[in-house]
């Protein structure tokens, strides 16, 4: 999904935004003087390292949302929407359409399962669940659950990139899967790019797009970081994941 119009769920409703250069910068900043030995000397500005865009957001359209659920993850298909919610003994994977306030229908998870983020892939739907190390697959054109498979670590975000699947578990490292039993195919971790090895920790939820994934970092004022997955130069103002050596 072109993560200029993606549509997310709010409390209250679900609203369309689209993202936006400020001109603010963050980074890491390093003090400069004209001579640091000389008595009297003037500290010359503060010199950032490594420089960040941040991105902004505009609203640009709002929906109304069925509410009554803990939102964990979102898979939009023209105008259905594919919605998994969480915490234990409310979680569900439920669907209904874009602007309606009215459930099509509804699956619960068990008591002991805490739902998480979802992915589309194929003909199947993919539902992480938190500390419970098992994920669901869904078929969607019978909304009935094909199978429970293990997996490796907490369950956090999910997105398909291209015929694989990305996730995370709130760390720094995202995991490529395959996407018939979700076995890991590798590991990357997420850095600054610009500072070559400063972690990015709290990954959350993913959305993959012409290239750059997309993810919300878990309680910290950043909304989103662009992180470029392939070889070549990283974009200028971009988060680069990589593969450890």
């Amino acid at each position: 999904m072109d993560p200029r119009c993606r549509p997310l769920a709010l409390d209250g409703g679900a609203v369309r935004w689209i993202p936006f250069l400020r001109r603010d910068r963050v980074g890491v900043t390093a003090r400069t003087t004209t001579n640091a030995m000389v008595p009297g000397a003037v500290e010359g500005p503060r010199v950032s390292r490594w420089m960040v865009p941040t991105l902004g957001v505009e609203v640009i359209e709002r929906y109304p949302h069925p509410g009554q659920g803990f939102t964990q993850g979102l898979v939009v298909e023209g105008d259905l929407v594919w919605e998994s919610t969480g915490l234990y003994g409310q979680s569900t994977l439920r669907c209904y359409r874009l602007g309606d306030a009215v459930l099509q229908w509804v699956g619960a998870l068990g008591d002991e399962l805490f739902g998480e983020g979802i992915c589309r892939i194929g003909c199947s739907l993919w539902q992480l669940t938190w500390k419970e190390h098992l994920a669901l697959r869904w078929c969607p054109r019978t909304r009935t659950l094909q199978q429970t498979v293990a997996l490796d670590r907490h369950g956090w975000g999910a997105c398909r990139m291209g015929g694989v699947l990305v996730t995370t578990d709130g760390t720094d490292e995202l995991v490529v899967r395959n996407a018939h039993a979700l076995c890991p195919v590798r590991t990357l971790r997420a850095t600054a790019a610009a500072c070559g090895s400063d972690p990015i920790g709290r990954l959350n939820d993913l959305t993959y797009a012409r290239g750059r994934l997309w993810t919300n970092l878990f309680r910290t004022p950043s909304n989103a970081q662009d992180l470029w997955i392939g070889p070549g130069r990283v974009p200028r103002g971009t988060r680069r994941a990589y593969l450890p050596e």
